[in-house]
C-alpha cells in the first residue's frame, strides 16, 4: 500500500512491491494516507503479511512491514521517477537522532539505473561505496549503479554525483 501524503512535482511513484521468499509478489495500490494507515494496522492485528510505503519528505520514503516470521526473506522494490538536480542544487539533510541495531541479517540494497540525455563521463557519492558500470547495452548515456558494501540503513543522505557532457546547454 502506498500512501499519498503530499506528491512532490519532483518525484513519481511508479511502483511498489514487496516479494516474499522469492515467489509471492504484493503490488502497492496509491491511498489517501489515513486510510492507507488504517487499512495496514487492520492487517496486522488480523496476522497478515502487511506493507505501507510513505513519503516523510520530499524524495525520503520510509517502508513499514509487518509480520514477517522467522526465517522470511522480503524484497520490497520501489520504482520512481525524478529529476536529478545539479550539483549546486542538492540540499543536505538534517538527520534526526534514530538509534539502530548493529546485529542483523538483512541488508540494504540499491540497484539504479541512470539515463543521461549525453554521455556519461563519471558517477560518485560521497558519502558511500558505490558500484558503477558504464555504457550499459552499448549505450554511453545510461549507467548502473549498485552500493559496494553490505549495509543495513544509511547514515547519511545517499547522493549521485554525475558528471555527463554538455549539461551546461539547453535543453
Amino acid at each position: 500500500m502506498l500512501s499519498k501524503k503530499q506528491l512532490k512535482p519532483s518525484i513519481t511513484v511508479c511502483g511498489f512491491e514487496a516479494e516474499i521468499d522469492g515467489k509471492k509478489k504484493v503490488k502497492g495500490i496509491v491511498k489517501e494516507a489515513k486510510q492507507a494507515a488504517k487499512e495496514y494496522d487492520e492487517a496486522i492485528q488480523q496476522g497478515h503479511g502487511a506493507y505501507l510505503l510513505e513519503e516523510e519528505l520530499q524524495d525520503i520514503f520510509q517502508c513499514s512491514i509487518g509480520n514477517i516470521t522467522a526465517g522470511q526473506t522480503i524484497a520490497i522494490r520501489i520504482t520512481y521517477v525524478t529529476e536529478l538536480k545539479h550539483d549546486t542544487e542538492s540540499e543536505n539533510l538534517v538527520p534526526d537522532v534514530v538509534s539502530y541495531t548493529y546485529k542483523t541479517d538483512y541488508y540494504l540494497k540499491l540497484a539504479i539505473t541512470c539515463g543521461m540525455t549525453s554521455v556519461i563521463q563519471s558517477i560518485e557519492s560521497p558519502f558511500h561505496h558505490i558500484s558503477v558500470e558504464l555504457n550499459i547495452d552499448s549505450n554511453p548515456n545510461v549507467s548502473k549503479v549498485t552500493l559496494a558494501e553490505q549495509i543495513t540503513y544509511l547514515e547519511k543522505d545517499f547522493i549521485l554525483v554525475v558528471k555527463s557532457l554538455g549539461l551546461d546547454q539547453p535543453r
